[in-house]
């Protein structure tokens, strides 16, 4: 479990690093989009692309790591005296969104590799750099996710509080 979360914080650290930088890709072509339209009355067809290529990606991979740090809508559903029942299914809801999380692995390869043949229009490059961000992504929420699992079945033994081994 140490190991684990050693890793996963090393992960998350570095998928923070990406998606900053990023959304500053992202800014950075819109604003070159923008400015070379609007002042210089040329059109620059790449920075749509770029755009949407650093946005995509900075969501997918933010997405991870607010999972990973719990960062994500919550329904409550038991009233909280009940401890012992929101802690079970705490577990449980984790590990029905560790299926989603696996089909969105074995989908998003699969349409991924679709990609390989179908060039994007300005840079024409593979929109397989475009799709892979979904199976990628997705395989740090599984990683995360599984922290998380451990972290709560580790809750779910100690008594009533249990909220020590949460982030």
């Amino acid at each position: 479990m140490n190991i684990l979360h050693r890793f996963n914080m090393r992960i998350r650290k570095l998928l923070l690093f990406s998606g900053v930088s990023l959304l500053g890709i992202f800014v950075v072509a819109v604003l070159l989009q923008v400015l070379s339209r609007n002042i210089l009355k040329v059109s620059m067809d790449w920075t749509s692309e770029v755009a949407v290529f650093a946005f995509i990606w900075s969501i997918l991979l933010g997405s991870a790591v607010a999972l990973s740090t719990r960062r994500h809508y919550v329904v409550d559903l038991i009233p909280a005296r009940h401890v012992k029942l929101n802690k079970a299914m705490l577990v449980l809801s984790e590990l029905l969104v560790s299926l989603v999380i696996l089909a969105l692995i074995w989908g998003g390869t699969k349409f991924a590799l679709l990609g390989w043949y179908r060039l994007t229009t300005a840079l024409e490059i593979p929109r397989f750099w475009l799709f892979v961000s979904l199976p990628i992504s997705a395989a740090f929420m599984f990683l995360f996710n599984l922290e998380n699992i451990l972290i709560d079945i580790g809750a779910f033994k100690t008594p009533q509080g249990g909220e020590e081994g949460r982030k």
